[in-house]
């Protein structure tokens, strides 16, 4: 027999086994069960979330007649029985009333009028609905959209469209007002591991939590791409699946590597750091694989740093408890401002390897970075700047800025300090606005005259030169 990949042999066959769509699944069994199917839906989500999937289990609820064929169902049910003829038929993909179109390779008008508008008005084969199932739908042209929209609008009796695409806002509006549109969501992580635990058991493969959660976390919400990795992998094992072997099949880096790597970071251990790099490189580890890594690590080590709860760190995090518990061990040894440097430091070592011609010693750099900057505290790193002082006394040597005179009038004043810049004092004669006094050698920058009406005047100070 020919082998079927994991992602086949496992697809969902009713809508309890749909994973991490329970929005989805319990609105279409509520229409069922209240015979309120509607003739037009548009599932959007990313891929590998369930909406092929979920389309053909809702054609075979709308034409599933029981498992009893003496006494067949007159209306729908709310669950496929899959024993029926036509339930095997549609899981088969050989029933005439299930039409599925992949819009992708079928873009033109021309299609259309073939495949749908030239054959809806025929009433079912076998079943009691025609089901059109369109996949990847924004891929079809204007023109086509143009002519699908009357037959959407208002179909035969006996017509139900599906359209499933992974770009919803590439659609017109027309068609999206014209369908129930459902959202899927990606596959959280820990329903990821579920359904991977299970059909492991299912496949008799023994497997490392830790395998899960590296194939989990990399399928990215989706199911299907999650089984390939499964699948590869259990291929390259033949037997136990640790986290090395994935690790390796997905070129990332092992959990084991990212705290050795994190530990010499924060004990600033640059020989071992750098050891651990090389390593790492003469592994065939991808750099840049390696800094969004380290990054997402030390993201994990700030989350358990100033999240304190355990349920929310579960939440945030999305990793096994004994993850969990690794974590918690490095964060309360790791200072906060570190992590948050580190993290800057891997952020703008990300932006440099968008050249990766110097890859390597970009990295060795960012290590070199990471340790021997100090550490700046949360305080000190908040601390305002402190504020110029605008009046100084008769300091020698230094520079003054000015200072209040005691004279009537008098606005800015500098006492007579040797060999200091003076930036003007207020003259002590009536009206005297700025006024620098006699100080040997130092520039001044005018001061007001003692002549009645006078507005700017420079005293005679040997060798000083004046601005007015």
């Amino acid at each position: 027999m020919a082998h079927i990949a994991l992602f086949r042999k496992y697809r969902s066959q009713s809508f309890n086994e749909l994973s991490g769509q329970d929005h989805v699944t319990v609105t279409l069994r509520n229409a069922l069960r209240m015979k309120r199917a509607g003739q037009a839906y548009l599932f959007c989500g990313p891929r590998g979330t369930g909406k092929t999937s979920t389309a053909r289990i809702f054609a075979k609820a709308l034409n599933c007649v029981g498992p009893d064929p003496a006494h067949p169902l007159v209306d729908p049910p709310e669950l496929p029985c899959n024993e029926c003829a036509l339930c095997a038929h549609i899981t088969a993909g050989t029933c005439l009333d299930v039409n599925e179109m992949d819009a992708a390779s079928n873009t033109g008008i021309d299609n259309i009028r073939e495949a749908i508008i030239g054959k809806v008005d025929f009433a079912p084969v076998e079943g009691r609905r025609k089901v059109y199932i369109i996949d990847e739908v924004h891929k079809l042209s204007g023109a086509a959209f143009a002519a699908l929209l009357k037959t959407l609008e208002e179909p035969p009796a006996h017509l139900v469209f599906i359209l499933a695409t992974t770009d919803p806002h590439d659609l017109p509006a027309t068609i999206v007002s014209r369908c129930q549109r459902f959202d899927f969501r990606r596959i959280t992580q820990n329903e990821t591991v579920s359904r991977l635990r299970w059909i492991c058991g299912e496949e008799a493969l023994t497997i490392d939590d830790e395998a899960l959660e590296m194939i989990a976390e990399a399928a990215d919400g989706s199911l299907r791409d999650a089984l390939v990795i499964l699948e590869q992998a259990a291929a390259f094992a033949d037997g136990h699946i640790g986290a090395s072997v994935v690790a390796g099949l997905l070129g990332v880096t092992d959990r084991a590597a990212l705290f050795r790597l994190c530990d010499a970071l924060q004990k600033r251990d640059t020989p071992g750091a750098l050891e651990l790099l090389d390593a790492l490189i003469l592994d065939g580890r991808d750099l840049v694989g390696l800094t969004r890594d380290l990054l997402a690590h030390v993201r994990a080590l700030l989350v358990m740093k100033v999240v304190r709860e355990a349920r929310a760190q579960r939440v945030i995090l999305k990793v096994s408890d004994e993850l969990l518990a690794r974590l918690q061990t490095q964060s309360s040894e790791a200072e906060l401002p570190f992590l948050l440097r580190l993290s800057t430091v891997l952020m703008q070592l990300e932006l440099e390897l968008k050249n990766p011609s110097h890859a390597r010693l970009n990295w060795e750099i960012a290590i070199i970075r990471a340790i021997s900057e100090p550490v700046v505290s949360a305080v000190e790193a908040h601390r305002p700047p402190e504020a110029p002082v605008a009046a100084r006394g008769g300091d020698a040597g230094a520079p003054a800025f000015g200072r209040a005179s005691s004279a009537p009038g008098g606005d800015f004043h500098r006492g007579g300090d040797a060999g200091a810049p003076a930036f003007g004092r207020a003259s002590s004669a009536p009206g005297g606005d700025f006024h620098r006094g006699g100080d040997a050698g130092a520039p001044a920058f005018g001061r007001a005259s003692s002549a009645p009406g006078g507005d700017f005047h420079r005293g005679g100070d040997a060798g000083a030169p004046a601005f007015g």
